[in-house]
């Protein structure tokens, strides 16, 4: 028995800039760069650092897609997000070492 799951087709993020909103409040700009890095930019932060930005050289942040799959890390691993992407819209979850393992759900708007 075949199964048909379709076949999503690879979407090149290079360039591009998500809103991310986390369940836990925070929200996010993140820029994802062609050499598979990322910067961002703290909109909304519980952990009071908001309207800072992370440079590509500070964020430690890097990011990998297969098809519409898109992990990303930051921090060295400091919190890790996957999502599915559709059209100009992605959601997914986050895990976090903070206080002892932190883990959520996001939705990004890609404003680009």
């Amino acid at each position: 028995m075949w199964c048909n799951v379709g076949v999503a087709e690879d979407i090149d993020l290079t360039g591009t800039t998500w809103k991310i909103n986390e369940s836990d409040g925070d929200v996010k700009l993140f820029k994802f760069h062609k050499d598979q890095r990322c910067s961002y930019k703290n909109i909304k932060s519980a952990s009071g650092n908001e309207g800072v930005s992370y440079s590509v050289d500070i964020a430690n942040c890097n990011w990998k897609i297969n098809s519409n799959l898109v992990t990303w890390e930051s921090g060295n691993y400091f919190i890790v997000r996957t999502a599915i992407i559709n059209e100009n819209k992605m959601r997914g979850n986050f895990v976090s070492v903070y206080n002892g393992g932190v883990q959520g759900t996001f939705i990004g708007t890609k404003s680009n």
